[in-house]
């Protein structure tokens, strides 16, 4: 606390990449009030784009990237592909992109719970990896316990992909009901719901709608726009 109060007492503008980072701080340091403000992270246009062709959906693709730690929720997340499994006869499949310290003990609960046929793990992949099995997805699923933000989501998004996450803390001003669902932390039931929601309604969701209004908030060219405008208002005040 002390350091943050001496970094942040002296900054003229602190930048915060979400809402809920913003609260965060200023419940620690509430002298940060005045000074603080949000401009989310971007994603490059030209990375992330949608498929040359259309998506198939048998079987559906849920896709998660990031690190195989607790925080992340794949232990939520495979207790969930069991409950689906058990109550829909549509094909699905998840894929983990990522490493992690967790990797032998997912895979073991993975087995225990009997989902192994529709889990991969994928291991860590390289940028134009991790773009091709966007690409072949049919839905990003992030049920994390906490997010600063949430970059692997609006990167999924931009190739046209409806999302699933938590009300974890960044997600929640990045999801609404046009690009996915938001559902409550630490919550089973209601993961394995919202993921058969969508395979069931994948066609009221519009890739070119979501893409478009990620690009409108969180690409490269909308997010420097803000930077440029608070730069110029510290400059020439």
């Amino acid at each position: 606390i002390p350091l943050f109060k001496q970094a942040y007492g002296a900054c003229e503008k602190l930048v915060l990449v979400s809402d809920s980072l913003r609260k965060g701080i200023e419940s620690l340091v509430p002298a940060a009030l005045d000074r603080s403000m949000v401009i989310p992270n971007m994603i490059r246009e030209d990375l992330f784009l949608p498929p040359a062709i259309p998506r198939k959906t048998d079987p559906f693709v849920f896709i998660w990237a990031g690190r195989l730690e607790h925080v992340k929720g794949l232990d939520l997340l495979l207790e969930a592909v069991r409950l689906l499994r058990d109550r829909t006869s549509l094909e699905f499949r998840v894929r983990l992109a990522g490493k992690g310290s967790l990797r032998e003990e997912l895979e073991k609960k993975a087995h225990a719970l009997g989902v192994q046929e529709r889990v991969s793990f994928l291991g860590r992949l390289s940028r134009k990896e991790m773009l091709v099995e966007m690409q072949g997805a049919n839905c990003k699923v992030l049920p994390s316990r906490y997010e600063a933000f949430g970059v692997v989501l609006i990167e999924a998004m931009a190739t046209g992909l409806p999302v699933i996450a938590t009300r974890s803390g960044g997600p929640d001003s990045i999801v609404d009901t046009e690009n996915g669902l938001l559902i409550e932390p630490e919550h089973v039931e209601e993961l394995a719901q919202a993921m058969q929601h969508v395979m069931e309604n994948a066609g009221a969701y519009s890739s070119e709608e979501i893409r478009r209004q990620t690009l409108l908030y969180y690409g490269d060219k909308a997010v420097m726009e803000q930077y440029r405008q608070l730069i110029g208002s510290l400059l020439y005040p």
